[in-house]
């Protein structure tokens, strides 16, 4: 299907998405500072689950079957859960900018999961790819970029490991189900994994102004309002430019970190933040 011509309106929807996004980084820092990262993605995907049992409810065109159950779950548990725990947990002793650079290598993992999992050919320039945008995260992490905790680090990369496979494994139900329908499906079910902890994120919301503010932001704004943006963007964009948008998405989340006054722009960062971003974008350069 041929994408509509690109409006003014549809650029705002990918500004917005950004945005939303981008900010998500800098609400998790925020909230992981009052409350345990399983806590406070707990209570974000019980609000953003309620919100996706609703969408399938009332405004699905094609809900999900029986048969999907068991690909929901994995994906809930996968995308959801595991990824915002593991992120949550790294932004403990990591800066909001140099996590939203670790997380853009997803791209190179979910080719790794499409040649793992499905058998697409891996290509030389992934690992090529990879190897700049490893040598660009570790130059801003030794540059001070966020504390540059290592540990931080290695569990955002966990995270970005969890989101790239995540990536693959919910294309079957993107394409049966559409991917508005599939994501409230997934937030749902990763809702569910993360139940145990939501009392704890609840008690957080109701002590700490902090917290509550990031876990609406992150649940309504974010989640919600952020997937909304972003089914606008891609269907008046298409995917090809959609996609281009993202590759802002971490540098905007650096730049929204300096203006807040939780990060200093420093050269080495940005030669590392520019080494990064070219090692994702050789890794995840279409094959022709």
């Amino acid at each position: 299907m041929t994408p509509r011509a690109p409006t003014l309106g549809a650029y705002g929807a990918g500004v917005m998405t950004l945005l939303l996004w981008a900010g998500a980084f800098l609400a998790i820092r925020a909230g992981v500072r009052h409350t345990e990262p399983a806590a406070l993605a707990a209570a974000r995907f019980l609000f953003a689950g309620l919100v996706s049992v609703g969408w399938i409810l009332f405004g699905a065109r094609e809900r999900p079957k029986w048969r999907d159950v068991p690909r929901i779950a994995v994906c809930g548990l996968l995308g959801i859960a595991i990824y915002n725990g593991l992120l949550g947990a790294g932004e403990q002793g990591v800066g909001a900018g140099l996590a939203s650079f670790v997380i853009s290598t997803q791209a190179v993992f979910a080719a790794l999961g499409a040649w793992w999992l499905e058998g697409a050919r891996l290509h030389r320039r992934l690992l090529l790819g990879g190897v700049v945008a490893a040598s660009g995260i570790a130059i801003m992490g030794a540059a001070g970029e966020g504390g540059g905790s290592t540990a931080g680090i290695l569990l955002i990369l966990a995270a970005a490991a969890c989101s790239g496979f995540f990536f693959v494994l919910q294309r079957p139900l993107i394409a049966r189900l559409g991917p508005m329908t599939s994501a409230a499906a997934v937030m749902a079910a990763g809702g569910l994994w993360l139940l145990p902890w939501a009392p704890a994120g609840i008690t957080a919301m109701a002590a700490d102004r902090t917290a509550r503010t990031a876990i609406l932001y992150l649940a309504l704004g974010s989640s919600v309002c952020g997937y909304a943006f972003w089914m606008v963007a891609l269907d008046r964009l298409g995917a090809t430019r959609a996609a281009l948008l993202l590759y802002l998405m971490a540098p905007l989340t650096a730049l929204l970190e300096i203006a807040i006054g939780e990060a200093e722009f420093a050269l080495p960062t940005l030669a590392g933040a520019i080494l990064a971003l070219v090692g994702i974008g050789v890794a995840a350069r279409p094959h022709r």
